[in-house]
Parts: structure tokens; C-alpha cells; sequence
């Protein structure tokens, strides 16, 4: 069959994978048990598949089934997100950016005022998560991620490149220098969940081994930097990305210069012909607060 079935159709189909009957799903649906059930088979008719197989008691899905609930569950999910932006679109323009709670808290939210005082009429949310922010499936105009820029179906703006050093406390530093491998194997490592081989990287570039230094773990980067700044151990960081920690005096770098990374941060929105101006005010208020920062390398 080469033809798509009528979207009308998904509905009851979905209802009733989910809920595992056709009864539950009339009830949700607001229809009857039969409508729910002569839906379902003339989907099953226009694909050439059963989508459940039927008993008396109860009805279960297929293989088919199975595969085909996952079509139709992102179908309408899909729609009915991007029916939510539209309706809250009508009412207030909505600019939702998905970032790390790093890059919100250091880097975003003190220009935020900034964006606010140009474009009263915008209402940018911020969100922050560790994960991947899905276009297809949550309610996301941008977002920020750290990468190689090669995402399927998504356009990508690079924000800078990224580089990383040896980052500790003042006070940590004053108390207990770093300033040879010795003093270096003696400190505290913290580390940050989300990072990849962070100290693997400096125990490559100094060719030493780490492993019995007292290792300190946190769930992202945002807490293992709060760490730091506490004087509980030395870490890994990120430039530019930290560098407003470093320009208020909470961190220090120390050891050997900033070593570029094959990673760079990028801006991330849908692949479509047209930005919207609202998405497009609220990409170019990014690109200018990146370019701010001290250190930035394009």
C-alpha cells in the first residue's frame, strides 16, 4: 500500500494501543466502543495489517501493532505541541531555549534583562536540562549544545569553539598550589557527569596516572563548578563557557594553557525555510551574549 491513511484514523488507533481496549479509549475519545473498533479495522484494511490481535477478554498488539503505535504516538504528539505553541504563539509571542543550567545561570540569564528591555513583547523561557532537547516531540524553539554540530534534520550555528583547562578556588590555590605533577597528584578530582574523559584528557597530555587521587563525582557540570568555587577540589573547565566565573574572581586557572577541543557549542533550531522573527530576535540576543564573553574564538 503506498497511500497514507486518513490522520483522522490515528486517534482511536493510539487510544486503544495505549490502553490496551477499545472500551477505555471510547471513554477518552468521547465515542463508542464500536466507532473505536470499525476505525481501527478500516486502518488495519487500508494498511493490509492487524494492528491487535482480538479475544474475548481482551485485545493485545500485534508486531505490527506494536511498531505502528510508535508512528502514530509521535504523529500526534507532534501535533498536538505544535497546536499548543501555535495557540500561545496567538496570544504572546513564546520563545522557548533548551540549554545546560551552566550556560543559563552563567552566561544567559544576567543578559537576560537586556533582551527583556528590547523586546518587551517576547516572552523567551529558559530551560535547562542535561539531555538532548527533541524538536519532534517537546515544545522547543532553540537550544544550545555542546558537540561536533552534526545533528540530522536540525540547523546548527556555531557560538564558539571550546577549549579546557586546570580550574580551582583562590583560596584552594593560595593553600595548596598547583604547580607540579606532585602537587597535582595530591589534589582532590571533581568531575562532572556529563563531561567525556575529562581528567583522562590531562592525564594523557602530562602522561601520568590520576587513578589514586580522591575522586569527587556530581550529577552535572553546573554543580561540580559549584564545587570548585566551594575549594572541594580542582576540575576540568570549559572556555569560554566558564569565564564568568573567572572574570569575578570565583575560579582560577592554573597549570598549562587552555587545550582546544575538537568540540564547539553551537546554536540549534528546526530545519525549516523560515525563522519566525520572535525565534530569530531571540537567536541573534544569543550570538551576541556568546560574543561578549571574554575569550571567544569563533
Amino acid at each position: 500500500m503506498s497511500n497514507t491513511p486518513p490522520l483522522q484514523l490515528l486517534p482511536a488507533f493510539e487510544a486503544a494501543a495505549r490502553l490496551l481496549s477499545f472500551k477505555a479509549a471510547a471513554d477518552e475519545l468521547c465515542v463508542t466502543p464500536s466507532a473505536v473498533s470499525q476505525q481501527i479495522k478500516t486502518l488495519e484494511n487500508l494498511l493490509g495489517k492487524e494492528l491487535f490481535q482480538r479475544s474475548a477478554r481482551q485485545v493485545t498488539l500485534t508486531e505490527a501493532g506494536t511498531s505502528y503505535y510508535e508512528v502514530a504516538s509521535k504523529t500526534l504528539n507532534r501535533f498536538k505541541n505544535g497546536h499548543q505553541r501555535w495557540l500561545a504563539a496567538q496570544a504572546n509571542p513564546t520563545v522557548r531555549l533548551s540549554t545546560t543550567a551552566q550556560i543559563a545561570f552563567d552566561i544567559l540569564l544576567p543578559a537576560l534583562p537586556e533582551f527583556h528591555e528590547k523586546h518587551p513583547d517576547i516572552d523567551l523561557r529558559i530551560e535547562t536540562t542535561d539531555k538532548l532537547a527533541d524538536f519532534e516531540t517537546e515544545a522547543v524553539d532553540i537550544a544550545i549544545r555542546l558537540g561536533d554540530g552534526q545533528w540530522s534534520g536540525l540547523h546548527c550555528e556555531r557560538l564558539s569553539s571550546l577549549s579546557v583547562c586546570g580550574l580551582a578556588a583562590p583560596s584552594l590555590l593560595a593553600s595548596q598550589p598547583i604547580t607540579s605533577l606532585r602537587a597535582l597528584k595530591k589534589a582532590t578530582l571533581i568531575h562532572a557527569r556529563t563531561n567525556v574523559n575529562d581528567w583522562e584528557i590531562a592525564e594523557q597530555q602530562l602522561g601520568i596516572s590520576l587513578a589514586k587521587n580522591k575522586q569527587l563525582y556530581f550529577e552535572n557540570y553546573h554543580a561540580a563548578l559549584s564545587a570548585t568555587e566551594n575549594g572541594m577540589g580542582i576540575a576540568l573547565g570549559l572556555l569560554p563557557l566558564t569565564q564568568p566565573r573567572i572574570n569575578s574572581g570565583k575560579l582560577q586557572t592554573f597549570g598549562a594553557p587552555p587545550l582546544p577541543l575538537e568540540q564547539a557549542c553551537y546554536l540549534v533550531f528546526a530545519q525549516s525555510p523560515e525563522v519566525d522573527s520572535e525565534t530569530h530576535k531571540a537567536t541573534q540576543w544569543v550570538q551576541d551574549t556568546f560574543a561578549n564573553l571574554s575569550g571567544v574564538n569563533a
